[in-house]
């Protein structure tokens, strides 16, 4: 009968671990999806009102962490394919900038972007 119930406790504390992994590794699976759609929102929000107001003094920004995020790789000297989400979406970003939304489109939704973050599970 002992020998049940510390089995039986074993069992639930190997569960109880497995539930909290599982739990965590969807927060985190989560977070980088709120992330991605966070700085595409940011991007489709903040690219059409920089070319409205490219010539302002004053000009405010809308998304200060898409902000950093365009300021960051714009001052890299050397400027590879993008391989993370955030590369992917500042590529878009650029691409989006110059007019070209096909390439921005293309950036976004790919077999890579798919696999890291659309469709991960």
């Amino acid at each position: 009968m002992h020998i049940n119930l510390v089995m039986t406790n074993y069992y639930e504390i190997i569960n109880d671990q497995q539930t909290h992994l599982s739990f965590w590794l969807n927060k985190i699976f989560l977070q980088e999806v709120l992330e991605c759609v966070y700085l595409v929102c940011a991007m489709l929000i903040e690219i059409p009102y920089m070319a409205a107001h490219e010539f302002d003094a004053r000009r405010r920004m809308i998304s200060k962490a898409f902000y950093q995020q365009l300021r960051l790789s714009e001052r890299q000297a050397l400027i590879g394919p993008p391989e993370s989400m955030r590369e992917h979406i500042v590529a878009a970003s650029k691409a989006m900038r110059n007019g070209d939304w096909k390439k921005c489109r293309d950036l976004i939704i790919n077999e890579k972007m798919n696999s890291k973050v659309w469709f991960k599970r």
